[in-house]
């Protein structure tokens, strides 16, 4: 069951990567075959600039790249999101200003069935209910983050 997805040869970033993975398994290998070797300074400087660049050339050429679909014009979704191409995806709903005095209201959104619908105003209800945690004085009134001391 391929989700009519395509294979596709490797493109440089693959590439690249595979080769960056097998230079870390061999010095890996070395370093617990032969714990106390080391390399000069300079040739190691070299080489850890040579794989940042070769790195960095590989993530700028992935950049653009697109996978392919197949030729059904099919794509993967999440599980449980089941529609076909053409199909709405509920972006004909009008934003409606909050208001916290009046029940949450997420109607309106043509193709999200009523479970989803309540699983997403739960999901809301929760976060409303979870933020007061978060708030402080301390913070100039901005929430607190985990980070902040």
């Amino acid at each position: 069951m391929n989700a009519g997805l395509t294979a596709e040869s490797p493109q440089p970033a693959d590439t690249v990567c595979a080769g960056l993975g097998a230079l870390a398994a061999l010095a890996a290998g070395v370093g617990l075959l032969r714990p106390i070797a080391t390399l000069p300074p300079m040739r190691s400087g070299i080489a850890a600039a040579a794989v940042g660049v070769l790195a960095l050339a590989a993530m700028l050429n992935g950049v653009g790249h697109v996978h392919s679909h197949g030729d059904t014009g099919d794509h993967a979704h999440a599980a449980g999101d089941d529609h076909a191409h053409g199909e709405d995806h509920g972006t004909d709903a009008k934003p409606r200003a909050w208001d916290p005095a009046k029940p949450i209201d997420l109607s309106g959104v043509t193709g999200v069935t009523s479970d989803q619908q309540s699983r997403t105003t739960n999901l809301v209800r929760s976060t409303l209910d979870s933020l007061p945690a978060f708030a402080g004085r301390e913070h100039g009134g901005r929430p607190r983050l985990p980070l902040d001391r």
